[in-house]
């Protein structure tokens, strides 16, 4: 199916999509920050990157600015929930204005995710 690459800084979420896309036939890598998820943009390429929003060290922002810029991008899905100081609704618009494929709200079905990967 389709090389995907899931980053959170939840590993419950991690673990859950990661088992779900795998048992869908996907092949999955996840990764616990943006950073991290960087390092592995650099020598990976992926069909989709399903991102959050508010992590540390990195931010789901800082990840679709380095995969927009692509020639050969992935698919993008932005996930995110409210935070103590924004709320869903606004990161939802910032995602949306950096041209990502599709926005998540947690919590999200897992039918909403499987149709946003099949696009």
């Amino acid at each position: 199916m389709a090389s995907i690459l899931v980053i959170d800084d939840d590993t419950t979420v991690t673990e859950k999509l990661g088992t779900l896309l795998s048992e869908a036939g996907n092949e999955v890598t996840t990764a616990d920050n943006g950073k991290a998820a960087l390092k592995l943009l650099a020598r990976e390429h992926f069909d989709v990157v399903i991102t959050d929003i508010v992590m540390p060290e990195a931010d789901g922002f800082e990840v679709i600015r380095h995969l927009i810029g692509r020639t050969r991008r992935p698919r993008i899905i932005a996930m995110t929930g409210d935070t103590d100081r924004l709320d869903h609704i606004m990161l939802s618009r910032v995602a949306r204005c950096m041209s990502v494929n599709q926005v998540l709200h947690k919590p999200f079905s897992d039918q909403d995710l499987m149709a946003s990967i099949a696009g």
